[in-house]
């Protein structure tokens, strides 16, 4: 591997939809002898390791691309030909990325490395922050506190393998196959935090998350999002993503409507 290093052509690799803030800043293209291949360059030791042991796990499955090699802190993927997902394709896919999801929610942790955080100091530090930069109130602060409390007495919370950032431009259509191809998304978190997202902002209709829950049944129960279920994982992902928007200077004005929405009971679930 090391030599592609040294006699290929690299270049940053983005999705199809160049508008849509492309993949790690990590993520490369390499071009070599006619073929191309996937490169991450990883920043540090710890987080390779990580990255290599989720491919590993994961890899048998079929639904991440195959990992070639490593050297140092630089990880080769294979190259998928074929098109990223599209916002229109979310009724057609969302049976198979619901099976993806619930595979990665049924493997077992055993021996995986990963660090454990306290949840709550995390969420109400974010909380705490966008507070302090006035994205919110005083008054909304103390109502989504309110509600975080109130659903977490509800739900019973498990730790687990779980998708993350699930957007339909980390899913590639290959040779006719859906392969999830950002491998940073797959970690260890509270299960099912990962759903939020698309059923928030790419499942929106009551079809298409009937089709995603179709296909995630179809390998593990989703009787676990309970409306209370869902409300909790939508607060914690809409701090989380206000936060992350505003330190990226990215708009954020779309989640904090549907936060206002959920403190007033208005979102869909």
């Amino acid at each position: 591997m090391k030599h592609l290093l040294k006699n290929s052509k690299i270049s940053k690799l983005f999705p199809d939809e160049k508008n849509m803030g492309g993949m790690s800043s990590e993520v490369h293209l390499i071009r070599h002898c006619g073929k191309k291949y996937v490169l991450r360059v990883c920043k540090s030791n710890e987080r390779a390791d990580l990255f290599e042991e989720v491919s590993r796990k994961f890899e048998k499955y079929g639904f991440i691309p195959k990992l070639l090699g490593r050297h140092k802190n630089n990880l080769f993927f294979e190259y998928l030909q074929g098109r990223d997902l599209r916002e229109k394709d979310a009724l057609r896919y969302a049976e198979t990325i619901g099976k993806i999801c619930a595979i990665i929610n049924k493997e077992k942790i055993n021996r995986f490395k990963f660090k454990k955080w306290n949840y709550d100091k995390k969420f109400f530090k974010r909380l705490d922050f966008l507070l302090d930069k006035k994205i919110i109130d005083k008054e909304k602060s103390e109502s989504v506190t309110d509600k975080y409390k109130q659903l977490k007495k509800k739900v019973k919370i498990k730790w687990g393998f779980d998708l993350g950032d699930i957007d339909y431009t980390n899913f590639r259509l290959s040779n006719g196959k859906i392969y999830f191809v950002d491998i940073e998304g797959v970690n260890v978190r509270l299960i099912g935090i990962g759903i939020a997202k698309p059923f928030l902002q790419w499942f929106r209709t009551p079809k298409q998350r009937k089709k995603f829950l179709k296909g995630y049944n179809s390998v593990r129960s989703s009787r676990f999002l309970t409306k209370d279920y869902l409300q909790f994982v939508y607060l914690c992902f809409l701090i989380n993503n206000i936060f992350s928007k505003y330190n990226n200077k990215i708009s954020y004005a779309s989640n904090l409507g549907r936060l206002n929405k959920l403190l007033k009971g208005r979102l869909r679930w």
